[in-house]
């Protein structure tokens, strides 16, 4: 059988035209099952952290050095989602199988958080810009959580969302933080004002739209624009994934009162589930797709078209995987591509990075 290296792919370059990709991989064993999510430290960006893919071999690497060799991190297993404190980078959450878990050295060690409702199998993870004592989570029992502690107690924040269907990706407002929207799995999106306390919403999706990567994106410096993965754009009347509004991305500009869908240069068998924007120049916007293929595009007008941004990366079906940005350099990205194996291991991970 044809052996499928881990890799991480990184794209650096000024412009759009002429960037590739470039798989990193070195510490990445064959064995894993691809990057199911990817974290940078926010003010040391040199320093990222990857995890793995599929329940029963989601490992936890650790890069120092740019993504140019990774290192396993123990202590810790079974993690879906992974953040990095903004204001102590040597502090990082993870929810694990089995939890919240905490560590203060930087992935050294790990203490778990469990005090309070049920918090395993975390399907979102988000700490508060300006406080960072004040963390919000999703967890498939518990739905919608809320820590004010640094993670030491935890308390259900809900009211206001119905479930089913259930909550599965949470954002905050980098600007008024107090102001958080949570997706359903059916592709509606609810809005919270009063940091979680209560919820109201904004934009309601069809039925049986199922789950998956239900990301949503918030405009740095002009919060009332957000970007929706596909999941939002009005799939057909059928609701399955293949209907899941394909080749689309739903745009807002009023906060979330009103949404556009957005197709124009996006591939029509693109299922979008993830975003990258450059908090500079907010202009610039990226985002992964799975489908036939897979990959990532990019938009240099908040949103309005888009071209696809693959050079590099290997051919294949992708599974979704985030694209992320270096905070301090934008034209630097990271993309992890885990191939659709359809259950057959192990599949790729991946890094990105644009050439000058």
């Amino acid at each position: 059988m044809r052996k499928l290296l881990a890799a991480i792919l990184v794209l650096s370059s000024g412009s759009i035209w002429a960037a590739s990709w470039r798989e990193i991989d070195k510490g990445l064993p064959s064995s894993i099952a691809g990057a199911g999510g990817l974290a940078i430290d926010p003010t040391t960006p040199s320093t990222l952290y990857s995890w793995t893919l599929y329940p029963g071999n989601r490992g936890l690497f650790k890069s120092t050095d740019g993504a140019e060799s990774w290192k396993a991190i123990s202590g810790v297993t079974g993690v879906s989602w992974l953040v990095v404190d903004p204001k102590n980078a040597a502090t990082l959450y993870a929810g694990a199988s089995y939890g919240v878990v905490k560590s203060v050295n930087g992935g050294a060690s790990w203490t778990g958080l469990t005090t309070g409702p049920d918090t395993r199998w975390l399907s979102s993870l988000v700490i508060d810009p300006q406080d960072s004592e004040t963390l919000y989570a999703l967890s498939d029992v518990a739905r919608v959580i809320k820590s004010t502690n640094g993670g030491a107690s935890w308390k259900p924040s809900n009211t206001g969302i119905p479930g089913p269907p259930y909550p599965r990706f949470l954002t905050i407002d980098p600007v008024t933080p107090s102001t958080i929207y949570v997706t359903v799995e059916n592709g509606g999106i609810f809005k919270s004002t009063d940091g979680g306390e209560n919820w109201f919403v904004i934009k309601t999706g069809p039925a049986n739209i199922g789950g998956g990567n239900l990301a949503l994106a918030i405009d740095p410096v002009t919060p009332s624009t957000m970007y929706a993965a596909s999941f939002a754009a009005a799939p057909g009347p059928s609701g399955n994934r293949g209907d899941r509004g394909q080749g689309s991305i739903s745009r807002s500009t009023d906060g979330g009162r009103s949404w556009n869908i957005v197709r124009a240069g996006i591939p029509t068998d693109a299922f979008v589930t993830s975003f990258a924007i450059d908090p500079a120049s907010p202009s610039n916007v990226y985002a992964s797709f799975e489908g036939r293929g897979g990959g990532v595009i990019k938009s240099t007008d908040r949103g309005e078209t888009w071209s696809v941004l693959n050079t590099g990366i290997p051919a294949g079906n992708f599974v979704g995987s985030p694209v992320v940005m270096d905070p301090r350099d934008p034209f630097t990205l990271y993309f992890g591509p885990p191939p659709d194996t359809h259950g057959v291991a192990p599949p790729l991970a991946g890094r990105l990075s644009l050439i000058r």
